[in-house]
């Protein structure tokens, strides 16, 4: 038996699977389903079968929409969005699509209200019509372009002298087989040469940083052999400061280990990239090292750049006249949100707080297994709610229970890509949100889902407006300890995180760990395809020691678990402690 939520939505009878030279499964051989859940109906009766038809263009222009962003096959109707696997980030890419395709921008909260293609079709017949407007072009004669507000909060943060490696982006592989080292430099010189964000350095001009982008990638790739080499000692130094004024920011690696073993490292400065833009890198080095031809894009990063430029500025001009506007309106949400006296988190450390951040770190990984992460899913189908709520809201309440605050803000990011005309873009777009929680004692398991739920959605709403103008406007006194608003981070991580798929070639990616902590504490949750959930937790070497760290995940872990219990469950009343930790403070 399995509960509404794991049911698949298609089953597909196969004689054989098929299969690769190499004996994996051929994905890309699979067929696709003919019918999809709402078209499985036997009901006999002709009403039934009407239910299951896409009744008009808007809705068949819904389902295409939903096919491309839930990557699966027929959607009827009464599909859910979210029960096939749709998420915040998906629904924020949905959105996008929606509103060039429709000429109508909705909140995700309508979404989560109305999460079927019918019950949103409705929505769009009724909401007023706007006319999409393309992000328009930069000069390409010009030598230097403005900076992003997030390539700017990125440039500062990166003078500080401990900083290192810390804001990189690195990611490793496993290869065995055929695998050529030659068309490898090819390709990825091909993908720079699509991206100019790959190209791009950065530069003061008088008291002005700029970006600049470069003809040509050069110098970014590497070869070693190294027969029998350790991973862990081959990763380590591959990762080292990048040069900003000189570019490229970023570098790649193959070392043959083996007759036909080697490591792929693939390493970018997050000025340049974040978590979709390594997702892209990674596919159009696939289909290029397969000798593809990809169609040239329209616009680039530094075309983006400019235009948030100038909604900025609009934004700025209509506060001044008093005229209303979006990121105006964005932008008073919150201010009011952090208006008055603001929290610190005050967690127990093991060492004193240097008086200069430091950014040492190391990393800890469980796993919540099948059955458990079933529990989980279950409670966020239950209280209409999402994965990302459940587990955020779990470690708002380990963090109460840890600190006795009830008044926490915790950081998270978000992916940015809110245009359409930005998803298939190299570059960094993601914003990170601060996140204001109240897990006071009394309150049940009910209501402080629903109350992280609704602080969710007008997160997602109002997240246009730049983490860094609200910390510019906060003016916040610069304690050079810590971060500014946040000590600590929530990351569910649901990108697809995709791995090359190569021809007569396996790759399996491989854990990286820079030794790094931008941040007291980052706890990030991820998807495993077994069902599971992986809980990794960055911390600060600093600050907490490694089985003070091993305790905290733990206590998270049976947070969830009761979390999942009893939904009308005060807070005051959810264990954090095991039973053994329980028995040996008693007899303490």
């Amino acid at each position: 038996k399995l509960p509404a939520y794991m049911v698949p939505q298609h089953v597909v009878l196969l004689e054989a699977m098929p299969l690769t030279p190499n004996g994996k499964i051929d994905r890309r051989a699979l067929p696709e389903p003919t019918i999809g859940i709402a078209g499985t109906s036997t009901a006999e009766d002709g009403a039934a079968e009407d239910d299951a038809v896409l009744t008009d263009e808007i809705e068949q222009t819904l389902a295409v929409l939903w096919q491309e962003v839930l990557d699966v096959g027929r959607i009827g109707p009464e599909d859910n969005f979210f029960r096939l696997g749709g998420h915040s980030l998906k629904a924020i890419a949905l959105l996008a699509r929606m509103k060039k395709a429709f000429g109508v921008s909705l909140p995700i909260q309508k979404l989560f209200r109305a999460p079927t293609v019918r019950q949103l079709a409705g929505l769009i017949r009724e909401a007023p019509k706007q006319r999409f407007v393309p992000i328009p072009r930069a000069d390409p004669q010009q030598a230097y372009y403005r900076l992003s507000s997030q390539q700017e909060r990125l440039y500062v943060l990166q003078q500080f002298e401990a900083i290192g490696t810390a804001y990189h982006v690195t990611w490793a592989a496993q290869v065995q087989g055929p695998f050529d080292p030659v068309r490898c430099e090819a390709a990825f010189a091909a993908v720079s040469l699509r991206h100019e964000a790959l190209r791009t350095c950065f530069e003061m001009t008088g008291d002005t940083v700029v970006q600049h982008v470069l003809p040509q990638a050069t110098g970014f790739f590497e070869y070693e052999e190294v027969p029998g080499g350790d991973h862990r000692s081959l990763i380590g130094p591959f990762v080292r400061p990048f040069e900003l004024r000189t570019g490229p920011l970023f570098r790649v690696k193959v070392v043959r280990t083996g007759r036909e073993e080697h490591l792929l490292l693939l390493d970018m400065h997050h000025m340049i990239t974040d978590g979709v833009s390594q997702d892209i890198v990674l596919k159009e080095f696939t289909a290029l090292y397969e000798g593809e031809v990809l169609e040239p894009l329209r616009m680039q990063y530094k075309d983006y750049a400019i235009w948030q430029s100038v909604q900025s500025r609009q934004n700025r001009q209509s506060v001044q006249s008093g005229q209303r506007g979006t990121l105006r309106e964005q932008g008073r949400y919150w201010l009011e949100l952090f208006q008055g006296e603001l929290p610190v988190l005050d967690l127990p450390a093991d060492y004193p707080r240097p008086v200069v951040q430091s950014f040492e770190g190391d990393k800890l990984s469980v796993r919540l297994d099948a059955e458990r992460s079933a529990e989980v899913k279950k409670l966020a189908e239950a209280t209409d709610t999402t994965l990302f709520i459940v587990l955020l809201a779990a470690y708002d309440v380990l963090l109460h229970k840890y600190t006795g605050q009830e008044d926490i803000i915790v950081g998270s990011p978000f992916a940015g890509r809110r245009h359409a005309e930005l998803e298939s873009m190299v570059g960094m777009f993601v914003n990170t949100v601060a996140l204001r929680s109240f897990p006071q004692r009394d309150k049940t398991v009910r209501s402080f889902l629903a109350e992280v739920k609704e602080s969710c959605l007008k997160a997602y709403e109002h997240q246009e407006f730049s983490f860094e103008q609200l910390i510019e406007q906060l003016q916040l006194p610069r304690d050079f300890s810590r971060n500014p608003l946040f000590d600590t981070m929530f990351v569910l991580q649901n990108m697809e995180g995709y791995t090359p798929d190569l021809k007569n070639v396996q790759m399996t990616a491989y854990p990286v760990n820079n030794g790094i902590a931008k941040f007291d504490l980052t706890l990030e949750a991820a998807e495993e395809k077994d069902g599971s959930l992986r809980l990794s937790l960055e911390y600060c070497t600093k600050l907490f020691r490694r089985d003070t760290v091993e305790r905290f995940l733990q206590h998270y872990m049976n947070i969830v678990q009761h979390l999942a219990g009893n939904l009308d469950r005060r807070l005051s009343e959810i264990e954090m402690l095991s039973g053994a930790e329980r028995e040996r403070l008693v007899q303490g």
